[in-house]
């Protein structure tokens, strides 16, 4: 499975390392921070490494200092030296000028040329870019090929997306959001890098239940087998996201991510250990009629691929069932699974 984490914004905390075990109990590996030049955090990146967890450092056009941003990566490179595992060129660079107040916006011609000079500098780090967010995959194609070629991955943002393919509901009961993330992950996928998701999130004002939206989402992206990291906006209230306990942001989000992350855990286990085209076949028989409905157990079958024949799944003893056409699946929580001829 992917690694989850959260974006970190550490100028909200006067100790933000103090934040990092709630991060990790709450399942998250991994810290996204901005680099800034005026922020010095050894003591949390070290931190972060003695928890267990990776830091991705983002780079942006304020990360630069006034040397400009060959010069800023250096110093960057001296200043953390081993103790960044992912470094980041850029964040939404792709808004469009007209609609969009980013300073971040950026010509593909320029990212190109920040993608290799961060190379050039930065020859053992792994790359992403750029936090891309237009929702338009082929932007990249305007992107020279040699700084694609230098990047280990892709990085982009997955807001106002659905974890599967049923909408997701606004608080007045209309469609929210442009669709399912689905082709979204398709899209960027094709340029044949592992993906990094590194915000995403739900504004509280809109949605009707964001908690569950949390908690689907971080198990879609956590899952998925082309994402290698997914980290969640944001650890403290920023724009209308929210995503920790404390200053009276709701803590259904932090209960949201925990629950989204173990469901990520086990849905990667039963896309390796569960193929229903290799069935092992047991003599027991599992009427229908002891299946009640479970939404969230509907979404983990969905995720999974596979079209239930109705809505009766179950969970509970720490696995899940499916009816499918003929056959009753049982998926055990560690990933192994059993299937039973339907009664």
């Amino acid at each position: 499975m992917g690694a989850l984490g959260v974006c970190f914004d550490p100028g909200w905390f006067s100790t933000p390392e103090d934040e990092l075990p709630k991060m990790r109990a709450a399942g998250a590996t991994w810290i996204r921070v901005v680099l800034k030049p005026d922020r010095v955090h050894q003591r949390l990146f070290m931190k972060a490494h003695e928890l267990g967890m990776k830091v991705l450092a983002v780079h942006t056009i304020a990360s630069d200092f006034e040397s400009g941003f060959s010069t800023s990566v250096a110093r960057y490179r001296e200043r953390y030296k081993n103790l960044i595992d992912i470094y980041a060129v850029g964040n939404e660079p792709d808004q469009d000028p007209s609609a969009a107040e980013s300073s971040d916006i950026m010509a593909p011609v320029d990212l190109s040329a920040r993608i290799l000079q961060a190379r050039r500098l930065l020859p053992d780090i792994p790359l992403c870019a750029a936090g891309f967010s237009s929702g338009q995959p082929e932007w990249l194609r305007r992107v020279a090929a040699a700084a694609l070629a230098c990047l280990d991955y892709i990085d982009f943002h997955a807001y106002g997306r659905w974890p599967g393919e049923a909408p997701v509901l606004a608080s007045n009961g209309d469609a929210w959001g442009f669709g399912p993330v689905g082709p979204l992950i398709a899209g960027y996928a094709a340029y044949g890098k592992p993906l990094i998701v590194s915000e995403y999130g739900a504004p509280a004002d809109e949605l009707l239940n964001p908690g569950r939206y949390m908690s689907e989402m971080t198990a879609k992206l956590g899952s998925d087998p082309r994402i290698a990291v997914a980290t969640a906006f944001t650890w403290r209230g920023v724009a209308g996201f929210y995503f920790n306990d404390q200053d009276g942001a709701p803590t259904v989000y932090l209960d949201a991510f925990r629950a989204g992350a173990e469901m990520a855990k086990k849905l990667a286990l039963a896309k390796t250990a569960a193929a229903p085209d290799k069935p092992v076949t047991g003599e027991a028989q599992m009427p229908e009629d002891t299946f009640v409905i479970d939404p969230e157990t509907r979404v983990y079958i969905a995720a999974l691929g596979w079209t239930p024949r109705s809505d009766y799944v179950v969970a509970g003893g720490g696995g899940y069932v499916l009816c499918t056409e003929g056959q009753v699946w049982y998926i055990n929580s560690d990933g192994t699974y059993q299937s039973y001829p339907k009664a």
